[in-house]
């Protein structure tokens, strides 16, 4: 009976399919969890969620950013299959927590002032809105591209569940800066922003943190209890699997670059 965490997906099923295999998974006794972004980008989105769907109770998966973006984009479509799948996202989770390990996966990360009663709360908020019957126009308002002070509160915190990277001591996103971004004058900012794992929130003091999101990262460079997961398979990377029991890493190649 093993649990396995998975990286970013982006619709590369044969990667998955292979992953799997390599350390025999047994949907009877074994459990997935899986840091979102299950779709784009690779050629096999519909057949990854219809796999991943199939499995049950066996799998627990967080929504990322672009599994929001294939609700906003598919919730017309006319094909049954697609409609059924987009209904199912919809009622996934933002966050998963295991309170027995301390474990707490979410696609891209958290700021330091959130406790873990914030986001479940937060999470929560979120989460009603995409099962609610006023999906349509909450799909509408969220990942505005106006600076995140403007931002109405379900929408900063959706930005942080799902596209958080840098931020500031003070919990404001950084969401202009890239990982190769190099800033020449510090003096540009009155405090410099940081990856948002390096900060020391309630979270990480208590929990052992999954996430995806930061493909670049290559699970390089992370604190003690942080497991970054997405290697960039849809890019040419790895698609990658931690075994919770042993801390064990698997990876098989991801799709090549053309």
């Amino acid at each position: 009976m093993s649990t396995y965490f998975i990286g970013d997906v982006h619709g590369c099923y044969k990667q998955l399919e292979n992953l799997l295999d390599k350390v025999k998974f047994n949907a009877l006794m074994d459990t997935i969890w899986l840091t979102g972004d299950l779709v784009h980008r690779g050629p096999n989105s519909i057949e990854v969620l219809s796999f991943i769907h199939s499995l049950g109770k066996s799998t627990k998966i967080v929504l990322g950013n672009h599994d929001i973006q294939f609700i906003k984009n598919n919730y017309c479509s006319n094909i049954d299959k697609i409609r059924y799948l987009v209904h199912w996202l919809r009622h996934q989770s933002l966050i998963q927590i295991d309170e027995e390990r301390k474990i707490f996966m979410v696609h891209a990360g958290v700021i330091p002032q959130w406790n873990i009663n914030n986001v479940i709360q937060y999470a929560h908020d979120i989460e009603l809105q995409l099962r609610g019957n006023n999906f349509k126009n909450f799909l509408k308002s969220i990942y505005n591209k106006k600076n995140n002070t403007t931002l109405n509160e379900l929408n900063f915190n959706i930005q942080v569940f799902t596209k958080i990277r840098y931020c500031f001591s003070d919990g404001k996103l950084d969401i202009n800066r890239e990982y190769h971004q190099k800033i020449e004058r510090k003096n540009s900012y009155s405090f410099l922003s940081s990856p948002w794992f390096n900060f020391h929130g309630p979270i990480r003091k208590k929990y052992n943190i999954i996430f995806g999101h930061w493909s670049a990262l290559m699970g390089r460079g992370l604190p003690s209890g942080i497991y970054g997961l997405d290697t960039g398979c849809c890019w040419g990377g790895y698609l990658t699997m931690l075994r919770w029991e042993d801390k064990k890493i698997f990876r098989v190649p991801g799709i090549k670059n053309k």
